[in-house]
């Protein structure tokens, strides 16, 4: 025997439970469902990234104590400590920018501290992922810019309160030289309201191809980057700790904070 519900063709099937919903007064609003349906559209492409080998863990994945992330593999970049270091300096309210924002880390922690925060990544699956993170976690404050900064594109940039500078000036440098990274570093900091925070690979990171062409900083670069960021029209720099570059690592970067 054919039953009623069997003859019902598939596409009206919802509808008829949104119907049955609506007249048990049980009904939800439809951003609900959206909402749900994003998320777990989310997830799924997530884990496609992971599954494909296209997900860096270079930094740690915001809310991964979540089901739908706890999965994946963790990173010791020592980003929470650098965070603590930072959060302090920074306004609780404004715009802020990161240049190389991989997993968004810095951008997700700027936007849960007050600020709307604007990440810029080349890589397309980091961009990707920050984007995913973001609506899995529910971080309204923050968005990516998926877009290669160069001496051009860095014009392009807006001026915000807050702009962190970490890790990427010494890849500037390798692959094309000191004059070009400065020139972006001096966009950036005309594009600075109010805070940079600076961090650079060092030339004593011997192991690593990138270091050979360093060396202007010097056996010490703590002072040459002092000078070099004075340089760039920051009334104050404060070097406010100094961090391993990854696990195991016996090298430490020294991390800035400098004020207009």
């Amino acid at each position: 025997m054919v039953t009623l519900r069997r003859m019902i063709p598939e596409p009206v099937k919802p509808a008829l439970r949104w119907g049955r919903d609506l007249m048990n007064g049980t009904i939800r609003r439809r951003t609900q469902y959206r909402r749900h349906g994003l998320k777990f559209s989310a997830g799924e492409a997530f884990r496609t990234l992971a599954a494909g080998g296209r997900l860096n863990p270079y930094q740690p994945l915001y809310g991964a104590q979540k089901p739908y992330l706890s999965q994946f593999p963790a990173t010791k970049r020592f980003c929470d400590e650098r965070w603590a270091k930072m959060a302090p300096h920074l306004p609780t309210s404004g715009s802020a920018m990161d240049i190389g924002s991989q997993n968004g880390y810095f951008v997700f922690q700027m936007a849960t501290h007050g600020l709307i925060a604007l990440g810029i990544e080349r890589e397309d699956p980091a961009y990707r992922a920050s984007q995913i993170l973001a609506l899995l976690n529910s971080v309204d404050r923050a968005s990516f810019v998926h877009l290669e900064i160069t001496d051009a594109t860095v014009r392009d940039l807006p001026t915000v309160d807050v702009v962190v500078c970490m890790a990427v000036f010494h890849h500037w440098v390798h692959q094309h030289d000191l004059d070009y990274a400065t020139r972006i570093m001096r966009a950036l900091a005309a594009r600075t309201g109010s805070v940079m925070v600076f961090e650079t690979g060092q030339p004593d990171q011997t192991q690593i191809w990138w270091s050979r062409k360093l060396g202007f900083m010097g056996d010490n670069p703590r002072p040459w980057i002092d000078d070099f960021l004075k340089d760039l029209g920051f009334a104050e720099v404060q070097h406010v700790g100094e961090f391993v570059a990854k696990e195991q690592s016996k090298f430490k970067r020294h991390l800035f904070i400098c004020k207009k």
